[in-house]
């Protein structure tokens, strides 16, 4: 609202204006309480944004003395929010590498996961139990497992799982401590022997409850039947041979489902040789 010239008599309104820009003003006040939101407090600020904060002063010269800040705190705001070390560019600390360098210390695994090769698996119960209620339930509790017979031995700190070879056991031990599979479960190259091993890791997952460890093997057995259709007989076969066709989980449905619906690319195909 312009200012009226000298002489006239202040309209109401002007009074009015004059009034609520006396109380803005007193709301953002230097008490350090309140701060203008306009004003935008991040990194990087130059010297002539820093300044746009004051105003000269009546003596229009360029010294400091003669800045007066139009609003203090957010001027101290933003002056130290811009001459902050920016620690984002250290970079952050992975945690799934440390994790996995102590999998490769043996003095700090205390289990051995042993399979139907008897060939030991060392891993930490603690990690384990983490990812399975079933080991928590084994481990910790001292309860045996209902859907599975484990030949859990503590005093020798010997788990036996008589369905799965050493390399599936490690495979297993491999994905918990830096959450991903190893390289020679890469379904890049699908082969009988590949998919074989991820139909046991995926049955691993499933009787001892590993959710994290199902999700990636349903995904990548799929992918391999995907891939080579023919694959669904030996993973089909690979998970009933044990208790026959009855029990079902959901890739062993997966690959019973893509023989029935392509008979000449599974059966037919050179899949009867893995039933």
């Amino acid at each position: 609202c312009p200012r009226p010239k000298r002489g006239f008599f202040y309209s109401g309104a002007y009074k009015e204006h004059k009034k609520k820009r006396k109380e803005k003003k007193r709301e953002h006040s230097d008490d350090g309480s309140n701060f203008d939101d306009e004003i935008p407090l991040k990194r990087d600020l130059t010297r002539r944004k820093r300044n746009s904060f004051v105003k000269k002063g009546p003596e229009q010269n360029n010294s400091r003395d003669a800045m007066e800040p139009t609003n203090v705190t957010a001027y101290l705001a933003a002056r130290v929010e811009s001459e902050k070390p920016n620690v984002a560019e250290a970079g952050q600390y992975d945690h799934t590498e440390a994790l996995f360098a102590g999998s490769l210390k043996g003095h700090m695994l205390d289990i051995m996961l042993v399979g139907k090769d008897d060939v030991p698996v060392k891993a930490a119960r603690f990690i384990l139990a983490c990812y399975s209620s079933v080991m928590e339930e084994i481990f910790f509790k001292g309860r045996t497992c209902a859907c599975y017979q484990n030949s859990y031995d503590a005093a020798g700190a010997r788990l036996g799982v008589n369905f799965c070879n050493e390399v599936v056991l490690a495979a297993a031990v491999h994905h918990c401590f830096s959450g991903e599979l190893p390289a020679d479960f890469s379904t890049t190259s699908p082969s009988e022997q590949v998919a074989r091993n991820l139909a046991q890791l995926d049955h691993f997952a499933y009787v001892f409850k590993f959710s994290a460890l199902g999700q990636v093997t349903y995904r990548a057995l799929r992918k391999l039947i995907n891939g080579r259709e023919v694959l669904a007989c030996a993973i089909f076969d690979e998970l009933s041979y044990r208790e026959g066709a009855g029990a079902v989980d959901s890739i062993k449905r997966y690959a019973l489902d893509s023989m029935r619906e392509m008979p000449m690319d599974t059966l037919l195909a050179g899949g009867g040789q893995w039933m």
